[in-house]
């Protein structure tokens, strides 16, 4: 039993320290995209982040920003993160072998159920630290890595709590279980998720307080926090007292179990009195401004969006249709990102799914008690979730705010606690499995016995699939494209001027390249995204000396309203407007080239013909000047200033907003290529073209171009060069492209012949089938149209298109002077 003891406490600590090293291993090495930027610049200044604020998170994240660990302090921030996951994983092992050793009485363990024990466990550990979305928040600066080790921490108490049940101090363990809870609000309220499955699985186990109602009432008042403040306030405080009072009239146990569960709550969630103190000292970063009145701080902590709605009110208002929300869908579908958790893909998730399945039936049908919450907790954190965040598909849209576009990231990190849970019945259900190989005819024979044993034992490796798996795409380290993403926004702008900017990857980074590593803090940023809100608005007039003249009334008043024409004038464009009528030209105004067209308008009309782009930002003009680029600046800054570290490296995993980002640098340098190439400047043109290819060698559209440019300036020999840099199902973007510049330099005849070999290679490109045709009828080349036809349609039987196509074919009049080569 000793030995036993030992190898199970090594085991829990070398996870640790494996998970550990894996995770410093991937961790960014600086800051990475999204919320990360805010969350580093908060904790290093002590700010306030977007609400409900993580003021547990900011206080914790501040001590890893002061801590010696590494010289960049982003990397300092990300170390919390890679230590929050590791001791995760450790718990992770301790909850799933105490679940399963919880199946049998203490007499009925011998060392092969001991065995199947240490098995499952280090499985359901493995796969709930290396998951994909765990993993991911493991190695950069992100609150839900934390938020999981309390939850975990929080269930391995639960456990204790049970077996000690009978024992008069095992009270601690309620109470403590309480604090957690409570506290954990301070770092992400999907901690709190788990309460529900704690207050059941308490009642299950404790006959006590199953019959006492005042413990009910309790526990209803303390679950209240999740959904209303105020609710949670006067029935929290009534109850205090009532509690009080029974504890000195009564002095009975349940009277004194509820007042140390309200005090352990009330000290819990104390950490929330940082949020208002702190924001009162107008931190550069103090999202929605909650100490500006007592109604702000409590919409701050109900996490209300845009300061109107909360969390359940917007729950109930759908915005996207359910089996987008359940299913397989871009960026916000449950089901695509949870096949996609552990590694495992296509048919043989199903492998993996059955067995987190059977994991959690044979919880149930051993330990009803325990297995029936954790199930619980499992639904809470899938499918209630779901329900709850009501994730917009992009098809219902407000047609005056907009709101209900498809959702601009992956929203799986949502998901992370039914993840998780999930990886822990895998591990369940390999014990399971095991468990049912030795009740089976198997173990009758002692070979067939020894042979299933060993079999059986590789499923431990099962849990190296997430590692080897997901590796690449967890991989942080080396990745500082955000870093030089930021830097290179702030270093186009002029001196003391003004940037616009638009989403949290403009504005997070830029927040934190100012606040943490000091660079250009002489350009004051405004986010025009923001700038929808009222509190955001006066933020900027007061503290960062924006040139805007409205009351504090006259904002509370704006609103969204339409212009002639059912034009959207948004907030956010009459605080534009406002700033740039008051500046006056006295500070150099900037967008950032990301930005979309809709936020650069003045009054309802477009201002790009008064835009100079210069690097990574557009310069506003006081007179027209359409199309022009500062190209003496633009090439200084793209060729001497700019950074463009891990874009062409291709161990550097790159998701789709990432690709989207950088795609910026194509698009300046596309833009001076293009302005060169219409003065006939080939040669200069050419090279920038050639030297986007280099800095994002992933983007298509730049060796397009650059195709192009090649075609154009009479050196088509060298377009078979760069094709092989294109991945095949893509090429037909460039031939397409050459086709289209051959067609406008007036040689038809080669641009038929490549759009023609493109079909032959790809025989469904329903783009060049059109194009083709087109000039085929245009050339009135009948015979070789109906060819094309037919082809297409032996091909393509199923075009929806296909009955117009072959009525176009019938039309077509008798050939004239037209064979069958021409056009090859």
């Amino acid at each position: 039993m000793i030995k036993d003891n030992y190898l199970h406490k090594s085991l829990a600590g070398a996870l640790f320290i494996i998970s550990l090293i894996i995770y410093n291993m991937t961790k960014a090495p600086t800051l990475s995209f999204w919320d990360c930027g805010e969350f580093i610049t908060c904790a290093h200044i002590l700010g306030i982040p977007h609400p409900p604020g993580n003021p547990l998170w900011v206080l914790l994240g501040r001590i890893f920003s002061i801590l010696p660990l590494h010289e960049d302090i982003s990397a300092r921030v990300n170390m919390f993160s890679a230590v929050s996951g590791a001791f995760a994983v450790m718990f992770a092992y301790l909850v799933t072998r105490r679940l399963i050793i919880m199946w049998w009485k203490p007499g009925q363990i011998d060392g092969w159920r001991r065995f199947t024990a240490y098995v499952g466990a280090v499985v359901g550990s493995m796969m709930f630290g290396f998951s994909q979305t765990q993993w991911n928040n493991s190695v950069e600066t992100e609150v839900y890595s934390p938020a999981m080790l309390l939850m975990i921490i929080i269930i391995w108490l639960l456990l204790r709590w049970i077996e000690e049940r009978e024992k008069p101090t095992s009270v601690k363990y309620l109470l403590l279980i309480n604090f957690l809870a409570f506290l954990s609000i301070g770092i992400h309220l999907t901690t709190f998720l788990i309460m529900p499955a704690v207050f059941i699985t308490v009642i299950l186990y404790s006959p006590r307080l199953r019959r006492e109602i005042f413990f009910y009432v309790t526990g209803f008042c303390l679950v209240l926090i999740a959904h209303n403040i105020d609710l949670f306030l006067w029935s929290t405080g009534i109850w205090l007292l009532a509690a009080i009072l029974g504890v000195i009239i009564t002095r009975k146990y349940i009277w004194k179990f509820s007042l140390a569960l309200i005090l352990a709550a009330i000290i819990g969630y104390s950490v929330q009195i940082y949020t208002p103190i702190r924001s009162a000292q107008k931190p550069a970063i103090n999202q929605n401004d909650p100490s500006y009145s007592f109604a702000a701080f409590k919409n701050f902590l109900e996490r209300r969006q845009y300061g109107r709605e909360s969390m359940i009110e917007r729950a109930m208002m759908r915005r996207a249709e359910l089996k987008n929300q359940f299913g397989v869908y871009p960026r916000m579908g449950f089901w695509g990102f949870f096949s996609n958790q552990y590694g495992i893909n296509g048919r043989s998730f199903a492998f993996v799914f059955v067995l987190g399945l059977l994991g959690i039936w044979e919880l149930m049908r051993r330990r009803s008690k325990i297995g029936i919450p954790f199930f619980l907790l499992i639904l809470l954190g899938t499918v209630f979730l779901v329900w709850y965040m009501n994730f917009a598909d992009g098809t219902r849209i407000d047609p005056l705010t907009g709101d209900g576009n498809l959702e601009v990231r992956d929203r799986d990190y949502f998901f992370t606690p039914g993840f998780i849970l999930f990886g822990i019945a895998i591990g369940l259900g390999i014990a399971a499995l095991m468990e049912m190989a030795r009740e089976s005819i198997l173990f009758k024979s002692k070979i067939l016995r020894r042979t299933t044993m060993f079999v059986l034992s590789l499923l431990v490796f099962l849990g190296a699939v997430p590692v080897v798996a997901n590796y690449h795409v967890s991989d942080r380290s080396g990745n500082y494209i955000p870093y030089d993403f930021a830097y290179n926004n702030l270093i186009s702008c002029d001196v003391n001027s003004i940037l616009f900017i638009g989403g949290d990857n403009d504005t997070f980074p830029v927040w934190c390249l100012q606040n943490v590593y000091k660079i250009r803090t002489d350009v004051t940023v405004v986010n025009l995204s923001l700038a929808n809100m009222d509190w955001y608005i006066r933020q900027i007039r007061n503290t960062k000396k924006i040139p805007i003249r409205w009351t504090d009334s006259q904002i509370s008043n704006l609103r969204h309203r339409l212009l002639e024409g059912q034009v959207r004038y948004r907030i956010q464009d009459q605080v534009h407007d406002e700033i740039l009528a008051v500046n006056r030209w006295q500070r150099p105004i900037h967008y950032s080239i990301s930005i979309p067209p809709s936020m650069r308008q003045y009054r309802g009309q477009k201002i790009d013909d008064r835009l100079v782009m210069q690097g990574m930002v557009h310069r506003l003009e006081s007179g027209d000047r359409p199309g022009q680029i500062d190209m003496e600046k633009a090439k200084d800054l793209y060729f001497s200033k700019f950074k463009f570290r891990s874009i062409a490296d291709d161990n550097i995993y790159k998701d789709e907003r990432t690709k989207a980002l950088t795609g910026n640098y194509t698009t300046g340098l596309t833009l001076m290529a293009d302005s060169l190439r219409m003065l006939g400047q080939f040669e200069e043109a050419i090279e920038l073209a050639a030297f986007s290819t280099k800095i994002v060698p992933y983007n298509v559209g730049a060796y397009n171009y650059l195709a192009q440019l090649y075609i154009e300036s009479g050196q088509e020999h060298l377009v078979d060069s760069i094709v092989n840099f294109i991945p095949r199902e893509r090429a037909i973007e460039m031939y397409y492209t050459c086709a289209m510049t051959y067609d406008k330099i007036g040689n038809r005849q080669k641009a038929k012949e490549v759009m023609s070999a493109t079909l032959d290679t790809f025989p469904h490109f329903y783009n060049g089938f059109r194009l083709y045709s087109k000039w085929l009828f245009e050339d009135q080349e009948w015979n070789r149209m109906r060819a094309v036809i037919a082809n297409w349609l032996k091909n393509n039987p199923d075009d929806p298109d296909a009955p117009k196509i072959i009525e176009t074919m019938r039309t077509l009049p008798a050939s004239q002077n037209d064979t069958d080569s021409r056009g090859n």
